[in-house]
């Protein structure tokens, strides 16, 4: 381990972590060696061998606070790791392909649970796309696609030059492009392409995740099927813009007998022959046209044996379809189930049958991260053991210098404090960090301080330490970041915006003059406001 990493505010901070919790995991942990760094990484603890949720609550602070650090330097090709892993599922996409190929070959039980689940999902997205509706619901979203990269992903830029779509894909982007938005493109208005282009993104120290940056085109049209399957999934009780709901249910697991289960690599898991085999067929026939059958990475084109990776857009909420199908069906007569994505909750009754329905459709199962039974549950990031809440804190970005930063990471520990009522345990580690930012920058006058509630402009702190004015609410100085735009977008982008826009007023504008196309820099000032006193959850100034 490097000397800059071991002298790191991030692992002076677990260090006094350890001190402070003086747990027997906490005594065991070695950060100043590579073997003992790896060793930290790859370990896991069993929260069902723990009957005390505040002493569980300290260990899984420390097993997970640095986990997915990206300051980690122990060699590890995470490229690689990522690699590897995509490989592996595809090879359990082909094997399940080939299994879901011969319905003839299904046994009895097979067929009926096959056929409960495809009329479950008929119910939700009907028999065919109703085009008229998916178009309208079509947006160009926000990341990169497989020819334009970070930096000019803006929906101004996308739809002024020719548009990337694949061959199947093209009848159906030329179905929702219109004269004025054609006559404002140069040259030819697609560029046909064969697939997308793979993406690694940090995951954690020892794996990058694979994504997709899907053609322009298609991602213009998955955005539309996306946004209906969440439209219809909410008419059946599953919403997709509110984890709450999996989160409250994992709360009430140990009373209500259910149980939380999560799959290992879910989206690179659900195969082109499932899709076929559950979906009407004029649904499935559309998401194939739509979607990209081949990955490009490194040089070489991949056909891919999975339907659709993370970065198409509908990915999401076809897998929160199937699985929430499945769920269902097993479950029918045994209780309510939730899905979000991957993260699944089924009565404790349906815990196998639901497991072995998984597998038969070619899902694995995380053990780690299932919970049949026991005393802890997890669902949607939020971690409760005993009925108490033990979500701990993670620190992934490096730190550095930086202001804003270092507030977070502050942060992130006075809420674990408060959610696990420990706060006095990480009161050295806070002022580690308030010190260190003093440090870091002399020439700031004064530290930026607020309440305990959801911002993170400021150091949290008690109530008794803030000014208060006769109102009750509190006089703060706190770090605002803003945005600079740099220069504008030039006007033949302009031209082929407003007319997207035109025919899509539903679609609101980023920049106060009317532009969608903003290159930006990012700023920081201390500025001085009130914080409402409603919008904060006030402690008793002793517990600090």
């Amino acid at each position: 381990m490097s000397t800059r990493t071991s002298d790191s505010i991030e692992i002076s901070v677990m260090r006094t972590l350890c001190k402070r919790f003086k747990t027997g995991y906490a005594k065991g942990l070695d950060l100043s060696s590579k073997s003992g760094i790896l060793s930290y990484l790859s370990s896991s603890i069993d929260p069902n061998s723990y009957t005390d949720p505040s002493l569980f609550s300290k260990d899984c602070l420390l097993n997970s606070f640095l986990r997915k650090w990206k300051g980690w330097d122990v060699g590890i090709d995470c490229d690689k790791a990522g690699y590897d892993s995509w490989i592996t599922a595809e090879r359990l996409d082909f094997v399940t392909n080939n299994r879901l190929a011969n319905t003839s070959l299904f046994p009895f039980g097979a067929l009926c649970l096959i056929s409960k689940i495809q009329r479950k999902i008929e119910r939700v997205i009907g028999m065919s796309p109703v085009f008229d509706e998916l178009d309208s619901l079509c947006k160009w979203g926000p990341g990169a696609t497989c020819d334009i990269h970070h930096g000019s992903t803006d929906a101004a830029y996308k739809m002024s030059y020719s548009i990337t779509v694949t061959a199947d894909a093209a009848k159906h982007m030329a179905r929702v492009i219109d004269d004025v938005w054609l006559s404002a493109l140069q040259g030819s208005p697609f560029t046909i392409v064969r697939g997308n282009r793979v993406v690694m993104v940090p995951k954690n120290s020892k794996t990058h995740r694979v994504i997709a940056a899907e053609p322009t085109g298609n991602s213009f049209l998955q955005q539309g099927v996306g946004r209906y399957f969440r439209k219809c999934l909410k008419g059946f009780g599953v919403n997709l813009d509110d984890q709450s709901i999996n989160q409250r249910l994992a709360f009430s697991c140990l009373v209500d007998n259910n149980s939380t289960l999560d799959l290992s690599s879910a989206s690179d898991t659900l195969c082109r022959n499932l899709v076929h085999l559950l979906l009407p067929p004029a649904w499935a026939s559309y998401l194939e046209e739509i979607r990209s059958p081949l990955s490009y990475f490194k040089g070489k084109w991949y056909h891919l044996q999975k339907f659709s990776s993370m970065g198409n857009a509908f990915t999401f909420e076809l897998e929160t379809l199937i699985f929430w199908a499945i769920c269902s069906v097993v479950n029918e007569g045994r209780g309510p189930v939730s899905a979000y994505g991957d993260d699944l909750i089924v009565p404790q009754s349906g815990y196998r049958e639901t497991v072995a329905a998984l597998n038969y459709f070619g899902f694995v199962v995380n053990e780690e991260k299932s919970f049949h039974a026991g005393l802890f549950f997890e669902s949607c990031g939020k971690y409760y053991h005993s009925l108490e809440d033990v979500t701990p804190a993670f620190q992934k970005e490096v730190v550095g210098k930086q202001l804003s930063e270092l507030i977070r990471m502050h942060n992130r520990l006075y809420r674990w404090g408060v959610r696990t009522k420990q706060l006095h345990l990480v009161r050295d580690a806070l002022t580690l960090i308030v010190n260190f930012t003093s440090t870091m920058h002399p020439k700031l006058k004064r530290l930026p301080r607020i309440p305990l509630n959801e911002e993170d402009s400021g150091f949290i702190t008690v109530p008794s330490d803030l000014i208060v004015n006769r109102n009750g609410d509190f006089i703060c100085w706190t770090l605002q970041e803003y945005s600079v735009l740099l220069h504008m977008i030039v006007p033949r982008e302009i031209l082929a915006f407003y007319a997207y826009k035109l025919r899509r007023p539903q679609h609101s504008n980023d920049s106060p003059d009317g532009a969608a196309a903003l290159n930006v820099e990012h700023r920081t000032r201390l500025t001085k406001r009130v914080v409402w006193a409603s919008s904060t959850t006030l402690l008793d100034s002793g517990t600090a």
